[in-house]
């Protein structure tokens, strides 16, 4: 049987997979900007570029494998699992971390990134600095993660 349980979960996944995914789309955009800019007055920083302006799209991939976590546990053999409320309602706030990290830490981690590729342009060998920072972001997305698949289970 389909109950509120099933709604209140899938809330939880529509939100995992779509703040972090819309997070990255908006820092992937204004990173893409920036390489676009940088590239354009210097071609041989595009490939160090790109890849520091991949970064913030992690996000809304972690955010769909909490959403695909979340589907597994009320979907079974291609039918409605047995979920209470109370259980929907666990699931729908444990989706909350990676669903608010992942969106505001893609944001963040843009500005990182596309500073980053500032960076890279203008002192070629510091790729692996720039990189080094980016990163430091990713790590909170990361952690969501970790606390949101504990808290599903």
């Amino acid at each position: 049987m389909f109950g509120l349980g099933h709604v209140l979960a899938i809330i939880g996944a529509g939100l995992c997979v779509a703040l972090p995914g819309l997070g990255s789309a908006l820092a992937v955009s204004k990173a893409g900007q920036t390489v676009a800019g940088v590239t354009a007055e210097q071609p041989k920083a595009f490939r160090n570029a790109f890849l520091l302006h991949v970064f913030p799209a992690t996000n809304g991939l972690y955010g769909f494998v909490g959403g695909i976590m979340i589907i597994q546990k009320i979907w079974v053999g291609g039918a409605p699992a047995d979920v209470t409320t109370q259980y929907g309602w666990g699931l729908l706030l444990a989706s909350l971390p990676l669903a608010i990290v992942g969106f505001l830490s893609a944001l963040y981690q843009s500005s990182v990134a596309r500073a980053s590729i500032q960076l890279v342009a203008k002192r070629p060998g510091s790729f692996v600095s720039g990189l080094m920072i980016t990163g430091i972001v990713e790590m909170y997305c990361i952690l969501a993660m970790v606390v949101t698949i504990l808290l599903i289970g």
